[in-house]
Formats: C-alpha cells, sequence, structure tokens
C-alpha cells in the first residue's frame, strides 16, 4: 500500500481550498475594511456596503482576533476590536 496521496486526492483538495478561499476574501477583507475604519461614522458607511459583516460567521471572526491580540498582549488593538465588534453587534 503507498504511502503517497493520490495525485488526484492533491488535485481536489487543491480545488476546494481555492474555492473556501475564494468565497471567504470577500468577507474578510469587509472585516478588515470595518475594522481599519479611522471613524465609527466610516465604520458604518462599510458595514451599508457590506452587510455580510452582520453575520454570526463575522462576528466569530472578529472575536477569534479579539482572542488573538490579548493572547499575544495586544491589549490596545484587542480592546479597539472590541469596541468596533460592539459597534458592529448594536446594528444586528
Amino acid at each position: 500500500m503507498s504511502t503517497q496521496p493520490d495525485p488526484s486526492d492533491e488535485e481536489f483538495a487543491r480545488q476546494m481550498a481555492e474555492l473556501v478561499g475564494n468565497f471567504m476574501q470577500p468577507l474578510f477583507d469587509g472585516i478588515n475594511s470595518f475594522m481599519r475604519a479611522t471613524t465609527d461614522q466610516a465604520a458604518m458607511r462599510i458595514l451599508k456596503q457590506n452587510p455580510e459583516l452582520l453575520t454570526e460567521q463575522a462576528r466569530g471572526i472578529i472575536r477569534k482576533g479579539i482572542e488573538d491580540a490579548r493572547s499575544q498582549g495586544e491589549i490596545t488593538e484587542a480592546d479597539n476590536m472590541e469596541r468596533r465588534l460592539r459597534l458592529l453587534e448594536s446594528q444586528v
């Protein structure tokens, strides 16, 4: 029995990763824009342009980012992200 993956399995995995990346990239881009907006008003404009940010999936990604920032000692960044998350959650 071969320990090498079947080339068709590798190709399938590559195609699936590409599909997931293509699907998720707009969400990640919207989250990034929303989180980096210089004012709450600008963030709200971004939210109106990206309603997918209102999903639980988007909020979960942001929560994970907050956890990561805290675990890396980036307390100010985590606090800023939490403030922006509260703004987002106020719109749900």
